[in-house]
């Protein structure tokens, strides 16, 4: 698989950003600004990683498997904050919410945290 493919996630992950964001306006409530940070971040990174071989951030530089990394660990936080509200709806509301929390978000966090080692689990070299 080639880094394109993390372009092309960070550009329908702001894509399906920007829906809410035009049909509702800004986020109003704390949870809603960091699901839409979290996305927003995550799609940014992605997409830099996608393009560039290192993302500058200061002074210091940041590979492309770094940037990716981070970039999923922002969208599992983003899916957290978005899925938690409806954790105290109706029942079918709290078993989608678990089952999102409890499937989804592990596996961001697995891939975020091992693209930032640089592929221990997975192969990136394929990504190269």
């Amino acid at each position: 698989m080639k880094r394109r493919f993390l372009f092309g996630l960070g550009v329908f992950d702001m894509v399906v950003l920007a829906f809410p964001v035009a049909f509702f306006g800004p986020p109003e409530h704390l949870h809603q600004w960091v699901w839409m940070g979290g996305f927003a971040m995550a799609g940014l990174l992605l997409i830099a990683a996608g393009l560039r071989d290192s993302v500058g951030v200061g002074a210091a530089s940041l590979d492309w498997h770094v940037a990716a990394g981070i970039g999923y660990l922002c969208f599992g936080i983003g899916m957290v904050a978005s899925t938690a509200p409806t954790l105290s709806g109706t029942r079918e509301d709290v078993f989608v919410s678990a089952l999102t929390i409890v499937t989804i978000v592990p596996m961001m966090a697995f891939m975020g945290i091992d693209f930032i080692r640089g592929g221990v689990h997975l192969d990136i070299s394929k990504w190269e």
